[in-house]
């Protein structure tokens, strides 16, 4: 029987344990990248139960406003509309808790069942208080991501993001949808939504077009041709047409998307842009050490204001 040098032993060695890992490595890396069966079916399982449960929150929600609508037409139509209160009061706060709901799911269709402006101060103010909320103010924007790793494989799981609206020291849930599952922190900026108790819907858009009844409620003054009034922030805005509302609103919108929460700058030369002025509320808030993520589901900064 031969026998091998001890160097050239313990070098054979080596490059057997060395592919033995390699070997090992490719193992694992597949089965990360692949997921059993098993697994992929369990994945599958819940977002079709998640699915199911946007699914029947949408068809409640939009039930429920549908039935209010109707009864708010009953209202309005009768000679004695004292008499339908307690109906339209009990349908208004099952809608509430079904919004609310919706909210979290799926925030872009909330909004589309927004009682307007002209129907809700027609209300009884008992209904006025069972229904959303229509935001429209100066901001914080805050995204907080975070990961958990797996001790045994070392892969990145169970990864959350939390968004928070921060409205004069009011902290809501932010549920957004668009161009906002991809911005980073923000300070000071234009939100508008709606919002129910703790949860805020934020809409994609930073500016509300009013209907003409609520301008002649809060100014007492019609509009000109092709002249439209939106709130930005808060504050009435007046653009002579749609193409100088579409290209201010692209360009907040832009300003909006830089990576950064500094956003102080690009406020002031909104303002200075801005055709007729717009006298925003600033939201006075102090920083202290807060996750700003830089990218969105890529990477964690801890900044220090």
């Amino acid at each position: 029987m031969l026998s091998l040098p001890l160097t050239r032993k313990i070098r054979v060695a080596s490059v057997f344990l060395g592919a033995l890992l390699a070997i090992l490595a490719v193992a694992q890396a597949n089965h990360i990248l692949r997921p059993s069966s098993s697994m992929a079916g369990r994945l599958n399982s819940v977002q079709y139960q998640k699915q199911q449960q946007q699914d029947k929150f949408a068809q409640e929600a939009a039930e429920l406003s549908s039935t209010f609508k109707d009864w708010t037409n009953d209202y309005f139509a009768s000679p004695n509309p004292e008499s339908l209160s307690p109906r339209g009061l009990e349908v208004a706060k099952k809608r509430r808790a079904s919004l609310k709901e919706l909210i979290l799911s799926d925030p872009a269709q909330a909004l589309t069942l927004t009682v307007t402006a002209d129907v809700r101060h027609r209300l009884p103010s008992a209904i006025q208080n069972e229904l959303e909320k229509q935001v429209s103010a100066y901001g914080d924007y805050l995204v907080v991501a975070s990961d958990e790793i797996d001790p045994a494989s070392g892969a990145f799981n169970r990864a959350q993001i939390e968004r928070t609206v921060v409205i004069k020291g009011k902290s809501y849930r932010a549920s957004v949808y668009g161009r906002w599952l991809d911005m980073t922190s923000k300070k000071n900026i234009p939100i508008n939504g709606i919002a129910i108790d703790d949860v805020l819907a934020v809409n994609e858009s930073p500016v509300r077009v009013l209907v003409p009844r609520e301008l002649l409620d809060l100014e007492s003054r019609t509009l000109t041709e092709g002249e439209i009034a939106v709130e930005i922030g808060g504050a009435l805005q007046y653009f002579k047409d749609d193409y100088d509302l579409s290209a201010f609103t692209q360009e907040l919108i832009s300003r909006e998307m830089m990576i950064g929460p500094d956003t102080e700058e690009h406020k002031e030369r909104v303002l200075l842009e801005a055709a007729n002025g717009l006298s925003g509320r600033r939201l006075s808030s102090s920083f202290g050490l807060i996750f700003l993520t830089d990218r969105v589901n890529q990477s964690i900064s801890l900044i220090s204001h």
